[in-house]
C-alpha cells in the first residue's frame, strides 16, 4: 500500500457541489472523490460622500478566506477620499483607514465596507502678514516667511512666483514646513503668487504682499577707520590698518583694507559682496553683518590672510553720534560711518570758516640721531567734513639738516558728542593714508561755542599715531 497527498492552491471556489476528482490505477478499479473550495465570502463596498464619479476597484468579489484583497478607491480632481469603515467605525484601523489603497487578508465571512469621498479641504495662509503686507530687510532679517500649508489627501506640490530676486522657497526636511527665505537684493513691494497643488488634483492660490524695506540709513555709506592687526611674518606697527567699506541700500558691500608693513609699503586687500550674509540680535541690539576674507596682496600673490565678520550697528548711546559703525572682528579696529555723506543727518559740527586749522607739533623721540627734530601734523577742515593733511619733519641728523613734508587727504569722522560743564563737544577720528608709506589716524575733539558754532581755538588734536617716533631718512 501506498499513501499520497493532494496539495495545491486552488484559484476559484467550486460552490457548495464541490469538485469531482477522479483516480485510476491500472489493475485497480476507479475511485472518485469530491472536494470542496471554501468558504468564499465576498467584498462589498458602499461609496458615500461627494462620491460622483467615484469609484472603488477590487470591490464586489468573492474571494478564498485568507487570500490578500486589494481595494484602491479613485476619485475625480477636486474630490478627496475620505476613509474606510466597517459599521461606522474605521477600518481595518484609523491610521489605515485613510489610505487610497488598502491591503488586507480576507475574513472567513462577507465583508461590507463604505468609502467616504468629500470636496478637498485646503487652507494655505502666511500667519506672519502684518496689516496685509509682510516685511522683510534686504539682507534676510528674521526666519523669512513662514508658511502654513494643509490639504486633506496631502501636499503634492508648492510653487512660488514673482519672489524677490534672491529669495526662494524652501521645505524643511524634519519638519515639513515652509517658507520663503534668503536676502533680497532689491527694495520695493512684491506680490508673491503661492500655489498648492493636493495629491486630489485640487489647487489654491493666494498672494502675498511682501515689502522689502532698503537697510536704514545708519547702515547706508561709507565707513571709514584705522586700527590694528597682527599678521604672521610682520611687525606690529601702531595703526597698520586703514579700511573703508561702502555699503548699498540693497545690502551690496565693497571695501578696501591698506595693511601697513612698517617698511614704507602699503599691502592691499579688496572685497565685494552682492549682499550682506544677515541680520543677528545679540543682549547690545541688533545688526547686520558680512563674512569677509581679507587677503592682503604683494603683486599677485597673497601674503597675509585673515577671516573677519563685520558687524553693522547703530552708534547709539549716551554719546554716540547716532550714525552706524561697522566692528571688524579678527583685527582690533572700528569703522565709522561719514554722517557727512547721510542725506538729512543733523548731528554734526558748524564750522564758523571755510577753512578751519588744527596743529600739534610733538618732538621726533625714535633715533637718537636726530637733534632737535620736530614731527607737526596739520589737519585743515572744510564745512562739509574733508581734511587736508600735511606732516612736516624738520630738525637735525647727524649734524645734517633735514625737513620732509607729505601731503594727503583724508575725511573728518565724527562718532561721538557730550555735554560736559555747560559746554557742547564732539570727537572726531580722521583715518590717513599717508601715500604709498604708511597707514595713520588722528583724533580731534571740537568746542562748541555759545553761539553754535565750531572756531580753530575750540579745536584740539587730542590722540594721534605716534608721528614722532621716526628713524633716519624715514
Amino acid at each position: 500500500k501506498r499513501a499520497g497527498t493532494i496539495s495545491g492552491s486552488p484559484t476559484r471556489p467550486t460552490g457548495d457541489a464541490g469538485a469531482a476528482v477522479t483516480f485510476t490505477k491500472k489493475g485497480a478499479p476507479t475511485r472518485t472523490a469530491r472536494f470542496v473550495v471554501g468558504p468564499v465570502p465576498t467584498v462589498a463596498v458602499a461609496l458615500a460622500g461627494d462620491a460622483a464619479r467615484c469609484s472603488v476597484s477590487g470591490a464586489g468579489k468573492a474571494y478564498l478566506a485568507g487570500k490578500r484583497v486589494t481595494l484602491a478607491a479613485k476619485a475625480p480632481k477636486g474630490t478627496a477620499f475620505a476613509g474606510w469603515t466597517r459599521d461606522g467605525e474605521p477600518w481595518p484601523n484609523a491610521a489605515e483607514s485613510k489610505s487610497v489603497k488598502l491591503s488586507f487578508s480576507m475574513p472567513s465571512e462577507d465583508l461590507a465596507l463604505v468609502a467616504s469621498f468629500e470636496k478637498e479641504k485646503m487652507s494655505v495662509a502666511c500667519p506672519g502678514l502684518a496689516d496685509g503686507t509682510f516685511t522683510v530687510g534686504v539682507a534676510g532679517d528674521g526666519d523669512g516667511i513662514p508658511l502654513e500649508v494643509a490639504t486633506q489627501s496631502g501636499v503634492k506640490s508648492v510653487k512660488a512666483s514673482k519672489l524677490p530676486s534672491g529669495m526662494k522657497l524652501v521645505k524643511d526636511r524634519e519638519t515639513g514646513a515652509w517658507s520663503i527665505v534668503g536676502s533680497p537684493k532689491k527694495a520695493g513691494t512684491y506680490n508673491v503668487v503661492l500655489t498648492v497643488t493636493a495629491v486630489s488634483g485640487a489647487t489654491e492660490t493666494i498672494t502675498i504682499p511682501v515689502e522689502v524695506q532698503a537697510l536704514p540709513s545708519w547702515a547706508v555709506g561709507t565707513f571709514a577707520g584705522c586700527g590694528e592687526g597682527e599678521f604672521p611674518g610682520y611687525d606690529l606697527v601702531e595703526d597698520n590698518l586703514y579700511g573703508k567699506v561702502t555699503v548699498a541700500a540693497n545690502g551690496k558691500v565693497s571695501g578696501k583694507f591698506l595693511f601697513d608693513t612698517g617698511n614704507d609699503r602699503l599691502l592691499t586687500s579688496t572685497f565685494s559682496a552682492k549682499a550682506l550674509t544677515g541680520w543677528e540680535y545679540d543682549p547690545e541690539g541688533g545688526g547686520y553683518f558680512l563674512d569677509v576674507t581679507l587677503a592682503f596682496k604683494d603683486g599677485r600673490k597673497v601674503v597675509a590672510s585673515r577671516d573677519c565678520r563685520f558687524r553693522i550697528e547703530q552708534n547709539g548711546g549716551d554719546v554716540g553720534i547716532g550714525g552706524g559703525r561697522i566692528y571688524v572682528s579678527g583685527a582690533d579696529i572700528t569703522l565709522y560711518q561719514n554722517v557727512w555723506k547721510v542725506k538729512g543727518f543733523e548731528s554734526l559740527p558748524v564750522f564758523a570758516e571755510k577753512k578751519t586749522v588744527v596743529s600739534r607739533t610733538v618732538e621726533i623721540h625714535g633715533d637718537e640721531e636726530v637733534e632737535d627734530g620736530t614731527s607737526t601734523i596739520t589737519l585743515v577742515l572744510d564745512r562739509k567734513g574733508g581734511v587736508s593733511a600735511t606732516l612736516v619733519e624738520e630738525g637735525i641728523d647727524r649734524g645734517v639738516p633735514f625737513r620732509d613734508r607729505f601731503a594727503f587727504k583724508g575725511e573728518l569722522i565724527v562718532i561721538e558728542r557730550w555735554e560736559e560743564g555747560g559746554e557742547r563737544f564732539y570727537e572726531a577720528e580722521v583715518p590717513l593714508v599717508i601715500g604709498n608709506r604708511a597707514t595713520a589716524h588722528v583724533d580731534v575733539t571740537m568746542r562748541v561755542s555759545p553761539d553754535g558754532k565750531v572756531y580753530a581755538d575750540g579745536c584740539e588734536i587730542t590722540e594721534w599715531t605716534d608721528f614722532g617716533d621716526w628713524g633716519p631718512n624715514e
